[in-house]
């Protein structure tokens, strides 16, 4: 959020901000509203505004047009209006600014900053015959994002309500650019946004200042979590990042040549609630971490760190992150509770586990855990958090949002993986394609916050 403005101009019909030293970054929505002649209102335009410590560009603005700008559908506005060669600023909400500009909520709702233009009540016909739908999409601006997570798709439309049960939304995915449009009530189109290149990724930086770091992830042996992990493999990303890593399966595959799963005593077949949604895979887990505390790998490193597959990471991000966090049992991730697409665990944190371990039976399950829960009732994540912080009392558990972006814990444009340059995952991308992107979109992010 910005903090303060100091002094807004106008300059060669430029409207910038110089803002105090403190970095920011804001992904702005803007609505370019014009007047030409007897023309009448031309369409509205977004602008996406980054905005940093010192001399910024916002936006170019004709001189017969007016834009309103705030950082999303926050509570003030500011509205600007061409007065000759002046210009006045007033401070608004939105739908003040909305109203000043001619413009209806409409037009707001039909405004992204990451995806350029959208027609509202508009229906693209193509050329082409490839395409497919995906349902229960829930805004135009996240149908835009699927299809510029998808290098074929060259156009998108969003249908509001297509009849589907519970969210009742579809998004269709284009091979090519509208040859003609429809008016059609209820859709929304658009084109996708220019798809950032994917750049090799920094070496990782120095354990000694913040911690080493274990990483591990859990897959299937076969589909799309095993294509994420070879990608990742061959570009040294996510886990291949850390100081150390391993991979777990139930099955002895390779996922390069000479370098082989871990094998865990699990089907890995786990239990998805038709009417919630919810996961229950604790006892999957449980085969997991006892392979970790088995392994004694967690032993040389000060942070034992489990990833899921589909979980764009960047080792590098967390450890900076860590030297916030000295002393910390575990780092949850959520003020809702812990989310599983990333755990982070200190040694302390996986010693205690191993102990519980070896005080089973069997040496097979975490015995305190298991006789004060109901882990066939919960997912890992819940699990473990029950597990570590109930019954282990292990604390300080700090809570650090910074470590996740996720469509369940506050961040719903996670699909952009431009919510700061200090975001450590972005989750879930489940093809190779839209993982590489998402990992250019926060690449780019970060190198406009550090320029």
């Amino acid at each position: 959020r910005v903090k303060s403005m100091q002094q807004v101009a106008l300059q060669s019909e430029v409207v910038a901000a110089d803002l105090d030293d403190e970095e920011v970054f804001v992904q702005a929505r803007a609505l370019l509203h014009c007047q030409a002649g007897d023309v009448g209102a031309l369409p509205v335009y977004q602008h996406t505004a980054l905005i940093r410590a010192g001399f910024v560009l916002l936006a170019v603005v004709p001189a017969a047009c007016a834009i309103a700008w705030w950082p999303s559908a926050s509570t003030q506005s500011l509205l600007r209006r061409p007065t000759g060669s002046d210009v006045t600023m007033e401070f608004m909400d939105q739908q003040g600014a909305l109203s000043a500009l001619g413009l209806s909520a409409a037009d707001a709702t039909a405004a992204d900053p990451m995806c350029g233009r959208m027609e509202q009540d508009v229906d693209y016909q193509i050329d082409s015959t490839w395409g497919y739908s995906l349902d229960h999409i829930p805004t135009a601006s996240w149908c835009c994002a699927m299809c510029w997570a998808d290098p074929l798709c060259k156009a998108w439309v969003w249908v509001k309500d297509a009849g589907l049960p519970g969210i009742p939304s579809q998004c269709w995915i284009k091979g090519s650019e509208p040859v003609s449009r429809t008016k059609k009530v209820g859709l929304i189109s658009g084109l996708p946004p220019k798809r950032p290149p994917f750049k090799k990724l920094a070496p990782p930086l120095s354990s000694t200042s913040c911690g080493s770091l274990f990483c591990f992830s859990l897959t299937m042996p076969t589909g799309y979590q095993m294509d994420l992990l070879k990608w990742q493999f061959q570009q040294r990303a996510s886990i291949f990042g850390c100081d150390d890593y391993d991979v777990y399966s139930n099955t002895s595959v390779e996922l390069a040549p000479g370098v082989a799963m871990n094998v865990v005593d699990t089907d890995l077949l786990a239990r998805v609630d038709s009417e919630t949604g919810k996961v229950f895979n604790s006892w999957v887990y449980l085969a997991v971490w006892q392979r970790v505390t088995e392994s004694g790998i967690y032993k040389r490193h000060d942070w034992t760190v489990k990833v899921d597959p589909d979980t764009v990471f960047f080792p590098n991000r967390l450890r900076r992150l860590l030297g916030s966090h000295v002393g910390a049992a575990y780092i949850s991730n959520c003020d809702l509770g812990l989310k599983g697409a990333i755990e982070v665990l200190s040694e302390r944190a996986v010693e205690a586990l191993a102990a519980d371990y070896q005080a089973s039976w069997d040496k097979k399950s975490p015995k305190a855990c298991v006789i004060g829960q109901k882990f066939g009732e919960d997912s890992e994540n819940v699990f473990l958090d029950g597990c570590l912080a109930g019954k282990h009392r292990l604390a300080p558990v700090p809570v650090d949002t910074r470590l996740i972006c996720d469509q369940h814990c506050h961040c719903p444009d996670w699909y952009w993986c431009r919510n700061g340059a200090d975001r450590v995952t972005f989750h879930p991308f489940k093809t190779v394609n839209a993982y590489r992107l998402c990992m250019a979109a926060a690449q780019e992010t970060e190198a406009l916050t550090m320029n």
